[in-house]
């Protein structure tokens, strides 16, 4: 076989290859400007070449994107500045195709190199839709197990009387990690304090049973209405703390009055009506635990002072 017949089977070759495997290749010039995409381009992306070709790379990547290749590139020529020319891998680069919609790629980056001068670059995109998809369903399944598994402890810490109400080491535990937060990124969290209006008067009526009747009921009430993320605690008797994770004191107290509203409004095993008096504060930076809970405690003092069954801040 001649030279010339070597080179021409090996031209063949190549084109044989680039066309069928399921990478779409791909030559830029120095600007980023495509001056050749493979025809599998057309069946990743549905663009015929000639749609491509004389196209800068930036047309077809979201605007996330551009700024991440961008990003990539701009630091890619403060190092080829310096003599050194290496490939570039590009994970989680989206692309716009030709009907709009947008998929995952991942994008290797070759330079081109003639006496020391970049000349062009060549590379190749592969598609990974498939695999984000089952990367976020991971994701998802990965946080509802972390969300039962939070359930399991707080049922296996959870105090004599409610399901989800942790004890005074499980409060101070869970303070402790909401300070370091509020700290760190300030952002603020809210702390309630509550407990039933008139107990001893239920109990005297009623009798003890019937009182404890009445806590399990609003233990049952207030769990249906917090939120995943918050957590409550018994404090003793019929007194319980709610901190709110994420909550300035305006939403905290809203989320509070929502509650007392629905205790006011629910059916109760006795016949009288049974009501919730509650304080409410935020937390201010230097606060302790013990300093929170003071300002929380006078709210629900002048709650109580004030004919109970209302939220007060403080």
């Amino acid at each position: 076989m001649s030279d010339q017949s070597d080179i021409s089977w090996q031209e063949r070759r190549a084109k044989y290859i680039i066309e069928n495997i399921k990478d779409v290749i791909w030559e830029l010039d120095p600007r980023l400007v495509f001056t050749y995409v493979s025809p599998r381009d057309k069946e990743l992306r549905g663009y015929e070449s000639f749609e491509v070709v004389g196209q800068h790379l930036f047309t077809f990547l979201t605007d996330a994107s551009q700024k991440y290749v961008l990003q990539a590139t701009t630091e890619y020529a403060r190092t080829s500045q310096q003599g050194r020319f290496t490939s570039v891998v590009l994970s989680d680069v989206q692309q716009i195709c030709k009907d709009g919609h947008i998929i995952w790629t991942e994008i290797t980056i070759d330079p081109v190199v003639t006496d020391g001068t970049l000349v062009a670059f060549v590379g190749a995109t592969r598609d990974i839709t498939g695999l984000k998809h089952a990367e976020a369903r991971l994701r998802e399944y990965a946080e509802r197990l972390e969300q039962l598994n939070q359930q399991l402890k707080r049922l296996s810490t959870s105090d004599k009387l409610p399901r989800v109400v942790f004890n005074r080491d499980k409060l101070e535990r869970i303070f402790a990690e909401e300070l370091t937060r509020a700290k760190r990124y300030k952002i603020s969290f809210t702390l309630v304090v509550f407990n039933v209006d008139f107990l001893k008067r239920i109990n005297n009526t009623y009798g003890n049973a019937k009182g404890d009747d009445v806590l399990t009921e609003i233990e049952n009430v207030v769990t249906h209405v917090i939120r995943e993320c918050d957590s409550v605690f018994r404090r003793g008797g019929d007194d319980f703390i709610m901190l709110l994770p994420h909550t300035p004191k305006p939403q905290g107290q809203a989320q509070a009055e929502r509650l007392r509203q629905t205790v006011a409004q629910h059916q109760f095993s006795i016949p009288d009506p049974v009501t919730m008096s509650m304080g409410i504060t935020e937390y201010i930076e230097g606060d302790t635990l013990e300093t929170i809970l003071q300002r929380a405690d006078m709210a629900l003092y002048i709650a109580k002072r004030s004919g109970r069954n209302q939220v007060e801040t403080r």
